[in-house]
């Protein structure tokens, strides 16, 4: 959706398997296939995971992150938080859909 109204989008997925079918679908979207692109790495990755690395990766930043049916998979939170604030340019868009509930 993002892709379709204007943004520039990448899609990251650690397995390569996923970023290969996504790509073939995008592929056969002329409103996005030029808009989106893929990368298969972590956000860990992409976000660097020294100073140095994190240095030369300045051209690296987003907008937005959205990590969607992404963060109820994760078994570091706190890694991936860090991670988000490594890339992001300002401010965090977070979405997913899984409900979050509290039993007391």
């Amino acid at each position: 959706p993002l892709g379709r109204l204007g943004a520039s989008v990448l899609g990251i997925d650690p397995v390569e398997n996923s970023i290969r079918i996504a790509q073939l679908h995008s592929s056969h979207d002329p409103d996005v296939r030029d808009r989106v692109s893929y990368r298969a790495c972590t956000l860990e990755e992409l976000s660097g995971e020294d100073e140095a690395e994190q240095e030369e990766q300045t051209e690296t930043q987003f907008d937005a992150i959205v990590a969607s049916e992404v963060v109820e998979h994760l078994a570091d939170l706190e890694t991936f938080a860090i991670s988000c604030s490594h890339v992001l340019k300002v401010h965090l868009l977070a979405s997913t859909s899984v409900c979050l509930f509290h039993f007391p």
